[in-house]
């Protein structure tokens, strides 16, 4: 499954990004996050730092509105700036479906216990998501 973002032809691919950026805003808010939008740290630019309001729990979330699979560096960069700064959580919020060598590394990652704190919303979770809270019908 694919989820399209709808912008006109000549529109930048930020764009599309920025879109689904602000449909997970609405996701991520109706569960009681804050969030801040494009935010540059050392090294890195997150699209959405979210901090829960009543758990403090801070969480980065990546937005990527491909029309490609996702691939394998996608998951590596996600992981790996979850460690660096220490978050509680990463979550990665696609239009897409994982390519074969992401799915490889995720599985890797599970098996050795070190993806307890990735979530990965693939377009079939994302419309669940937004359905259960109330974002869309």
């Amino acid at each position: 499954m694919r989820i399209e973002v709808a912008v006109s032809e000549i529109a930048p691919a930020k764009e599309r990004g920025d879109l689904l950026e602000a449909l997970a805003e609405r996701l991520l808010k109706a569960q009681s996050f804050e969030v801040v939008k494009e935010v540059r740290v050392t090294g890195v630019e997150l699209d959405l730092l979210c901090k829960h309001k009543v758990s403090k729990k801070e969480i980065y979330v990546e937005c990527k509105a491909y029309r490609s699979n996702i691939d394998a560096n996608i998951i590596k960069n996600l992981a790996g700036t979850i460690y660096i700064k220490d978050y509680a959580e990463g979550w990665l919020i696609c239009t897409s479906e994982l390519g074969k060598e992401a799915k490889g590394l995720l599985e890797e990652l599970q098996n050795s216990g070190k993806a307890n704190n990735i979530s990965i919303y693939t377009p079939s979770r994302i419309i669940e998501a937004l359905i259960d809270a109330g974002v869309i019908k």
